[in-house]
């Protein structure tokens, strides 16, 4: 794993990596942010699909950080692969979203299309953030990649099954929200006694599946 960093501000850095988003990034820098949530120094690390961003205190050395964060990726490199407990998650959907029919004019395809579609590929939960429990899944088969609405709604219901541009997700609880409703759950995904307010961890896959065919 190859991170570029850039100044992000006084007091943080930004990583970043030029690969596309996939399952080991997201794991290798997941496993990178929680070593370095361990030094004084860092106050947050978080990631997104190929970025760190380390959060420092104001008193923290930049030199010194960036060669900490050098030797922590020498020494995973050295390690090859890191072994990391991961789940598969399976959420029944009922693919009945007021927005299926849009995303249906968008692309083209008929409803029973876009649910095969949308249920026949496992997702990597790339990130979390946004609201607690919040989980970024990806990657969406392409020939349902739609932008993201062009008005946002207001209000967007817990545990709603949107898409948007390559990305899937549930939302865990009601806010406001520009993804594309296809579907509901009853799944609760927001976990109070998690360390990531979620479910999912980063690197856990996600199994959508329609509950027509129970």
């Amino acid at each position: 794993m190859k991170l570029k960093a850039y100044a992000y501000g006084p007091n943080a850095i930004l990583y970043r990596s030029d690969e596309e988003p996939n399952r080991a990034l997201s794991i290798g820098l997941e496993i990178l942010a929680e070593r370095l949530r361990k030094f004084p120094q860092v106050l947050e690390a978080r990631i997104s699909y190929c970025e760190l961003l380390l959060v420092l205190s104001s008193n923290a050395n930049h030199e010194q950080i960036q060669a900490l964060v050098g030797d922590l990726l020498l020494e995973s490199s050295a390690a090859n692969e890191v072994q990391v407990p991961t789940r598969l998650h399976k959420i029944w959907v009922s693919y009945t979203g007021p927005d299926l029919e849009d995303v249906a004019e968008q692309t083209g395809l008929r409803f029973q299309e876009i649910k095969k579609l949308h249920t026949g590929q496992k997702y990597t939960v790339h990130a979390l953030g946004f609201q607690p429990g919040f989980a970024f899944l990806g990657t969406l088969p392409a020939p349902i990649q739609v932008p993201r609405r062009s008005v946002p709604r207001i209000r967007v219901p817990a545990n709603c099954i949107a898409i948007a541009a390559a990305q899937t997700a549930i939302y865990p609880h009601e806010s406001p929200g520009g993804w594309h409703i296809i579907g509901f759950t009853k799944r609760e995904v927001f976990d109070v006694d998690s360390d990531s307010l979620s479910i999912f961890q980063v690197g856990d896959t996600v199994q959508f599946s329609d509950v027509d065919e129970l």
